[in-house]
């Protein structure tokens, strides 16, 4: 199955039009873990706005993969135990705690995948790479069904993140459009699309990146492509309009 659809924070699905898309990306439980009540929300929300989507890939807390003290944490849910049991998919009670909430959200929400984002600090160590496979089995041994996504940020080299992604079931989101000369996913297995914009998430895509977009695509049968540039909308019309003509 492919599919087209961009990343949707709260506000902007209060001012966009949302026709063209297929698929959203969701982070509104990424920094702070959201009640019942705002999940059950946000799912009434973006069932409203596009009841017949193919997927909602939900962004899991951070707290599950960012040291605590990294990103803010609302002082309000009295995070507790160790703090230096948060993050890096360490295995330890804090962790599970995080992993228990982040299950409820995908549950609440009717989320496809979920899209794990790692901060530069967690570095493709013997360790990190340890837990992180521990914890995906977990995953797997629990929820068999839901599709897990991988966003690694700072040292990773593409063929060894590819790698890991491989070992564990995952699917690496990557941006065909940056670092060319670094290996894309078989076709066979399928790709996670996250165009970030050539220059920042301010930047609107040109006629020949869209085309050469649709170009890196056509082998793939299942692909998901994430527009998570600021106008997101544009781009994926003309993306849609030059491939319906056969460019």
């Amino acid at each position: 199955m492919r599919s087209i659809g961009c990343h949707a924070k709260h506000i902007d699905r209060k001012k966009w039009r949302f026709e063209q898309c297929q698929s959203l990306e969701l982070s509104d439980g990424f920094h702070f873990r959201l009640k019942a009540k705002s999940v059950e929300r946000c799912r009434d929300e973006i069932d409203r706005l596009l009841p017949d989507r193919a997927s909602t890939i939900w962004t899991a807390w951070h707290l599950l993969t960012h040291p605590f003290g990294l990103l803010p944490v609302d002082d309000k849910l009295k995070v507790g135990g160790d703090r230096r049991g948060y993050g890096h998919f360490r295995p330890s009670p804090e962790n599970q705690a995080v992993w228990e909430a982040v299950r409820a959200q995908c549950d609440g929400v009717g989320a496809s995948d979920l899209l794990f984002v790692t901060p530069t600090s967690f570095t493709p160590s013997a360790d990190n790479i340890d837990n992180f496979k521990r914890f995906v089995a977990q995953i797997r041994s629990e929820r068999s069904a839901l599709g897990l996504i991988w966003a690694p940020e700072g040292l990773w080299a593409r063929e060894q993140a590819l790698e890991v992604a491989a070992d564990t079931g995952m699917t690496l989101a990557i941006d065909p459009l940056v670092d060319k000369n670094a290996p894309l996913p078989a076709p066979e297995e399928g790709a996670y699309f996250q165009l970030l914009g050539r220059h920042g998430l301010r930047d609107r895509y040109s006629d020949d990146d869209l085309l050469e977009l649709i170009e890196i695509a056509e082998p793939y049968e299942e692909l998901t492509i994430i527009f998570k540039n600021a106008q997101p909308m544009r781009d994926i019309e003309r993306f849609l309009t030059l491939e319906s003509l056969g460019f």
